[in-house]
């Protein structure tokens, strides 16, 4: 089962109401847009890798920072790594190797989500070929 993002909106009279009432929401809001801003540094970092296995393994890890299991498909993937359905296709083959992921029908589960990290960031050899 695929599960849609979700996308919040707050007017800025509301957010402006909710400020004059308390000035501290102001840090609140301040922290989520800021929290939103390293998202998109990373994401633009890890697209600038030229490696694509390392691509997919940044994609994977960031997907836990909500949950283990990764509902997106080979070609989402692929689309958010700025690589082809077929390199994801291997890439994950040779992650469940390693015991970093198991796929099954329709979801990916991060099994080791520091590995996928350390080896997206270069702290790790890369995968062996499958």
């Amino acid at each position: 089962m695929h599960q849609s993002p979700w996308l919040m909106h707050l007017p800025l009279q509301q957010m402006d109401q909710m400020t004059s009432a308390d000035p501290s929401v102001i840090r609140n809001f301040c922290q989520n847009l800021m929290h939103g801003v390293d998202v998109l540094l990373r994401v633009i970092h890890d697209l600038q890798e030229p490696d694509p296995d390392r691509r997919i393994a940044s994609v994977l890890q960031r997907m836990t920072w909500s949950s283990e299991h990764v509902l997106l498909t080979q070609t989402e993937v692929g689309t958010m790594a700025s690589v082809s359905r077929r390199q994801v296709n291997a890439a994950l083959k040779r992650f469940a190797k390693n015991g970093w992921v198991n796929t099954s029908y329709g979801s990916i589960t991060v099994l080791n989500a520091e590995k996928l990290r350390r080896f997206a960031a270069e702290d790790l050899c890369p995968v062996s070929a499958v």
